[in-house]
């Protein structure tokens, strides 16, 4: 939820979107593609296999019990992340906050490139 939060917040407009294009070209997606096909393909296998998926004597955890231990004696690790969660949110939209409008497209490429 706060990654999509911080995606709307930081609408870069056509102008990101285009370089956001440009970073990734299409043959990028053919090596992710393949794993996630042969991930599927043990996924379905596993599903409709007649072996049990889990070892014997493995017993899952409850969300309350997750939940007891994050609130309890870890409260305070849980309390310094949300913290440092808040911080990188502060410190991405400060940066990504759109340039003022009287530079102009010379200076903004000189920003853009370093």
């Amino acid at each position: 939820v706060l990654f999509v939060f911080v995606v709307m917040m930081l609408n870069q407009g056509q102008r990101s979107a285009a370089h956001e294009a440009a970073w990734l070209p299409a043959r990028g997606w053919i090596l992710p593609s393949v794993l996630a096909a042969i991930l599927l393909s043990l996924l379905l296998i596993g599903m409709y296999s007649d072996q049990p998926l889990q070892p014997y004597g493995v017993h899952g955890v409850a969300v309350k019990d997750v939940g007891i231990a994050l609130f309890g004696p870890y409260v305070l690790v849980v309390e310094l992340s949300s913290f440092l969660l808040l911080s990188g949110l502060i410190g991405a939209f400060h940066i990504a906050r759109k340039m003022p409008s009287h530079m102009s497209s010379n200076e903004l490429e000189e920003v853009d490139h370093g």
